[in-house]
């Protein structure tokens, strides 16, 4: 595939997106605290910080598309305003999202924010964006006499005293040649694009572009079957059989008795277990450990000798089941350093000495562990220990496990209440990571006296997570003993 044409496939595919957008306009899009801060908001508001609020209009980012729309044609009438902020220019179902638009002499001044240390990744898909934004403009009378790229400095380390303003770069992106903006006009002339589907498609009813699209994927709403391919699943749907009493009845002799099993399970509301999961949980029957870890990542680091992006662990939480008995350790990072040296200490202190296994979540403890053993070489061989210890039951549950609430989703917020019933993170302050996330941001980035009642619900979150992995050790246990 050419640049330009994965630029046109690219932009189809947005065009898709937001030409289905257009047709539920007074949904409002997610909220920030559900998404959690991120690294191109944290640009935009530092950004906006330096503009002249008498001469600036900022679009809000999570209201409806419509409601944009109307705020953006006000700006764009009003003379004392200079700068735009995330306006919505649209055509009808084409639109263009500018980060930050200027009046000029010659028309408008362009922002591109890129959230991105890489100025070579950044200047290529600043391009891009910039394309889209003129052939849209030019539609609408709009004219783009220049633009600018505004980037994070790669591998600064933040220095005491250090401002936003230190860590963001500037370069001239000039205009995108006449020829590059040919294949976008003629995308912005066609008003039913071409893209590959998705779960987009299908929300409040079929999208009315879906006939030109590829060929739609299989959304019979079961999870993916043991031994089953993705082929055979889309072919049950071109069938017409979306249910697992429809697959059984009519596919049910070329399946494996795992597939059948986990249909019948499906179908009866039951819990399904692969014969496997108690030979998985051996390694777990003299005792564990449970770990999860909390990071910080931000576009300007709040930490001194930490640097744009760079993922931070500053907490986690262990628990310890043995002989009947659950025991509880964790750590919090109080400095204003870099937490590495800190929390390797303390895992190595705690988890070090103990020859159990180590159940976590996913891969991401694994990640972090490797990551510290690199930035701390005393503790190199220590940590590289636990890291061999790590059981990691996501990918058990994956394979061994199915139940009608967990649908497709192998997430702890999910697997958790469905298979220990009664349980979950509603009753924490803290009850799930992007609010964690923004928790730590808030905590960390603080100037003045930080917040005990922050700290102390975001070890309690963390001690959930740890707890969930230890009552769902116990589930699978007992549900492989049946």
């Amino acid at each position: 595939m050419t640049p330009i044409t994965r630029q046109i496939a690219d932009l189809s595919r947005i065009c898709l997106l937001r030409a289905h957008r257009q047709l539920r306009s007074d949904t409002p899009r997610a909220p920030l605290p559900r998404g959690g801060p991120s690294f191109f908001r944290e640009l935009l508001a530092a950004m906006v910080s330096q503009l002249p609020p008498e001469h600036t209009r900022q679009i809000p980012l999570d209201d409806a598309r419509q409601v944009r729309i109307e705020a953006t044609r006000e700006a764009l009438d009003d003379p004392s305003v200079q700068f735009l902020v995330s306006p919505v220019l649209t055509d009808g179902a084409f639109e263009a999202v500018p980060h930050i638009l200027r009046r000029s002499g010659d028309g408008f001044h362009g922002m591109v924010l890129r959230a991105s240390p890489n100025r070579k990744k950044a200047m290529s898909s600043a391009r891009r964006r910039l394309a889209w934004w003129r052939a849209v403009m030019e539609r609408q009378g709009l004219a783009l006499g220049s633009a600018e790229l505004v980037f994070l400095k790669g591998g600064r380390l933040r220095r005491p005293g250090d401002s936003h303003a230190d860590f963001i770069q500037h370069r001239d992106l000039g205009l995108p040649d006449p020829t590059e903006l040919a294949p976008l006009e003629r995308l912005l002339d066609d008003a039913e694009p071409s893209a590959s589907t998705g779960p987009q498609c299908y929300v409040q009813g079929d999208c009315p572009f879906l006939h030109r699209c590829h060929e739609p994927i299989w959304r019979s709403g079961l999870p993916r079957l043991n031994t089953v391919t993705v082929e055979q699943q889309q072919n049950w749907s071109r069938q017409g059989w979306h249910t697992p009493a429809e697959i059984i009845r009519h596919d049910g002799r070329r399946l494996s008795a795992a597939a059948v099993q986990q249909l019948e399970s499906l179908q009866g509301g039951d819990t399904w277990a692969h014969p496997s999961l108690g030979a998985s949980l051996l390694p777990l029957r003299r005792g564990f450990w449970t770990l999860d870890f909390e990071l910080l990542s931000s576009a300007f680091p709040p930490l001194v000798d930490t640097a744009p992006f760079e993922q931070l662990p500053v907490q986690w939480s262990a628990h310890q089941v043995l002989d009947g008995r659950v025991a509880h350790r964790d750590w919090f990072f109080e400095g204003h350093g870099h937490p590495a040296e800190a929390c390797a200490e303390s895992l190595v202190k705690v988890l070090g000495n103990d020859p159990l296994p180590i159940v976590v979540y996913s891969n991401h403890e694994g990640r972090i562990l490797r990551n510290l053993a690199t930035q701390v070489p005393h503790h190199a061989e220590a940590l590289m220990s636990l890291r061999h210890r790590i059981l990691d039951l996501q990918a058990v549950i994956a394979s061994s496990v199915q139940h009608p609430a967990i649908g497709r989703s192998r997430s702890l917020k999910v697997v958790y209440p469905a298979l220990v019933p009664g349980r979950d993170w509603s009753d924490l302050r803290v009850r799930n990571g992007a609010q964690a996330h923004t928790m730590l941001h808030h905590w960390f980035s603080s100037t003045g006296e930080r917040a005990d009642d922050d700290r102390t619900a975001l070890l309690a979150y963390c001690a959930r997570d740890t707890m969930a992995l230890v009552e769902l050790v116990d589930a699978l246990q007992t549900l492989a003993a049946r």
